[in-house]
């Protein structure tokens, strides 16, 4: 019942996401349109200014009227013809496209949006600009200084005011609302033809259209002998405008996302990685720097789940220099303590049991047995159907090897015991063999295949003692070379038998077993 549910919750929330991402759209024309007319206002309202009401809506009514049409018409031809495979794929009737399909020139479309309709406006004012001031100039060259000033420089400087407030409003928009919908988690870094606007190229239009254009704009003002206080007076609120306006958003537009991205690293530091993206949509180094994070993330990530994954079958100890490269093909020499365990009779219980059953009563008491040993700063190195062979001593030194080792022991019978408590046919027995000498340990295998383990005599006599535990009628078996090694307090918990000759091996071995009954 609940993926129906599920599945529509998730069609859902795509939708809106569509929808959010149209009204977006919507919002870039508008907004482009919006700042196109209010410059023209304030351009007819600086040029009545200058030249009187009756010069602009009398004397030149047509062609001032000529120039706007021209001049609106072909920076809304060129943005319409730039945004068509934008406003193509968001002209559906309440209809969410497919995005795996989606062509990448869209994308690329959108996020050079800013920058090209930015291009167009100030390329539609200045040839509307000079069109109209040239039909002026020749019409009246007595005063053509003047009217190259005041209608020329003008119209630049208005086109170029139209194209900062467009790229940076635009900008604004489409990262919050568009962007983040047509990506689906692609980096845009990974999108071809995309023209980033770094910082440098920022602050160096800051730098001239606020400070550079208006001087030279002051100086031709003061060359024609216009330099009266009130058209001074518009000229500078007119540059303290963008000023402002391109101060607001420089700041803006950097500040907030790299205080987003502090923060992140900050609750990275503190608390480990999460799947919380960045969600900054940038071209330029703040947007590199934002995949950049994501890909330390996902590292991260993907180092905690090999490190978790792998620490089910192998010790934490292993994996983590595993993982640090310090294990290659080939092993070292330890002196270190094995243990191995058993469980008695095993194939009897298997015989009466489901092979369901089997896996659940196996996982169940190698749980209890493997934390045992884990406490006790072992490594369980591998299960051998219900038998374990866990070892003390490696990869690191340990000079208590053997003590921890028998440690464990006591503490893996004592788990033995709360898990027969709560069984209710007879109980499991174990047998438990631990030795202590030199052995070989690291990967073992080829450069396809490795498997860390253990090898050498001290390991084949530590089965052997296990093996032990059955002729002896005991649960745990240890050698001389182990007891010598344990502090008083333990060796005397142990008593010693005959020496007793090994399968394998020459000689008799020293043999102690726990003196107490488990």
């Amino acid at each position: 019942m609940m993926l129906p549910q599920m599945k529509a919750e998730n069609t859902s929330n795509a939708q809106i996401n569509f929808n959010r991402a149209r009204r977006g759209i919507v919002a870039v024309v508008s907004v482009r349109l919006a700042y196109t007319w209010i410059a023209i206002a304030i351009l007819g309202a600086y040029l009545t200014l200058v030249f009187g009401f009756d010069f602009v809506f009398k004397d030149m009514r047509w062609p001032m009227t000529a120039a706007v049409v021209a001049g609106f018409g072909i920076g809304l031809a060129l943005t319409l013809w730039r945004m068509r495979r934008i406003l193509r794929f968001f002209n559906l009737k309440n209809k969410e496209p497919d995005l795996r399909d989606i062509d990448l020139r869209l994308v690329r479309d959108c996020l050079n949006a800013p920058i090209a309709i930015a291009a167009i406006d100030l390329v539609s004012w200045i040839v509307a600009g000079s069109a109209v001031t040239l039909y002026l100039m020749v019409a009246q060259p007595e005063a053509s200084n003047r009217i190259f000033v005041h209608g020329f420089i003008s119209n630049l400087y208005a086109g170029q005011l139209v194209a900062i407030f467009n790229f940076y409003a635009l900008e604004l928009i489409l990262s919050r609302r568009v962007w983040p919908y047509l990506l689906q988690h692609r980096r845009i870094s990974e999108i071809p033809g995309v023209i980033p606007v770094p910082l440098i190229a920022r602050m160096g239009i800051f730098v001239v259209t606020t400070s550079i254009c208006p001087m030279g704009f002051f100086y031709l003002l003061e060359w024609v002998g216009d330099g009266s206080g009130i058209i001074m007076i518009a000229a500078i609120l007119t540059t303290l405008v963008n000023g402002v306006w391109q101060g607001a958003n420089l700041g803006f537009a950097y500040s907030r996302p790299l205080g987003r991205l502090a923060g992140k690293f900050e609750r990275l530091r503190k608390n480990g990685p999460t799947d919380e993206r960045t969600e900054i949509y940038r071209a330029d180094a703040i947007g590199r720097l934002a995949e950049m994070f994501d890909d330390l993330v996902d590292t991260m990530q993907e180092r905690d789940f090999i490190r978790t994954t792998f620490g089910r079958y192998m010790s934490q100890q292993v994996v983590d220099r595993i993982l640090n490269g310090e294990f290659e093909l080939g092993g070292s020499r330890y002196e270190a303590t094995v243990l191995f365990t058993d469980i008695r009779g095993f194939t009897t219980i298997s015989e009466s049991r489901e092979p369901e059953e089997i896996v659940a009563f196996l996982n169940d008491y190698l749980d209890r047995m493997v934390q045992a040993i884990v406490n006790h700063n072992g490594i369980p190195d591998k299960f051998i159907g219900d038998g374990i062979l866990a070892v003390w001593g490696v990869p690191g030194d340990d000079a208590k090897h053997a003590e921890n080792a028998v440690r464990a022991a006591l503490a893996m019978i004592e788990a033995l015991a709360d898990f027969n408590r709560g069984r209710s046919d007879s109980p499991v027995r174990i047998g438990v063999g631990i030795h202590s000498g030199p052995l070989i340990a690291g990967n073992i295998g080829s450069k396809k295949k490795m498997e860390f383990t253990v090898i050498g005599d001290t390991v084949n006599t530590c089965s052997r003692i296990e093996a032990l535990n059955k002729q002896l009628g005991t649960t745990l078996a240890i050698s001389g070379e182990t007891h010598k090694r344990l502090p008083a307090e333990l060796q005397t918990r142990f008593e010693a038998k005959r020496d007793i000759e090994i399968r394998g091996r020459s000689g008799k071995t020293e043999i102690l077993t726990l003196s107490e009954r488990p």
